[in-house]
């Protein structure tokens, strides 16, 4: 399978509960797709612990389920900037980032397109539990040539309730991009395309 590009990325807000028991409720907010992303990167982390017998080793256990998420967009609103940093938008004053401002977890979701044996396939990738740090300002004069700078964002991903950090489905075959689709929005708690 060659992967060919990159399409829609997009985001949900979640709030963690816990319930009597101690067990986690994760409730989902209305999601948003962002506008043109350009990049994804997600770089899980393991971590190996290696018991050694008889000056050999006997077993090796690897646990995973955390990384870092950078997404490289086009552009990002500062309504989406305030939600993914848990700060304060309005028209009248702007994006407010105060000290105390805490990012909120949230699920964010990509369509890979490829080619499969000379035919469309899609991928949806889903990291099910995400907080970004809040977004740098980047910006520089303009000289003798033009050059474009882009927001991105930076966050850690981690496992949720049920200790999944991340979800892959791929659609191949007739109708594979719009049942891509339907997942996508499905998995970010979208009810119609905006």
């Amino acid at each position: 399978m060659a992967f060919k590009g990159l399409r829609r990325q997009g985001y949900c807000t979640m709030t963690v509960t816990t319930d009597d028991s101690g067990k986690e409720i994760e409730t989902l907010g209305t999601g948003k797709v962002l506008p043109k992303v350009m990049k994804l990167t997600g770089s899980a982390t393991s971590d190996s612990v290696s018991l050694y017998g008889d000056d050999t080793l006997a077993e090796e256990e690897v646990s995973q389920g955390s990384g870092s998420l950078s997404v490289g967009l086009c552009s990002l609103t500062l309504e989406d900037q305030a939600a993914l940093g848990g700060h304060t938008y309005s028209e009248e004053n702007g994006l407010i980032c105060n000290g105390d401002d805490q990012a909120p977890y949230c699920r964010c979701a990509s369509i890979v397109p490829g080619v499969l044996n000379n035919k469309p396939y899609y991928r949806v990738i889903t990291y099910l539990r995400v907080k970004f740090a809040p977004v740098n300002d980047d910006y520089e004069t303009r000289g003798q040539t033009t050059s474009f700078k882009n927001p991105s964002l930076a966050g850690s991903f981690f496992k949720n309730a049920d200790g999944d950090w991340r979800n892959v489905k791929e659609f191949s075959g007739d109708g594979a991009e719009a049942d891509a689709l339907a997942h996508f929005l499905k998995m970010l708690n979208i009810t119609t395309t905006k």
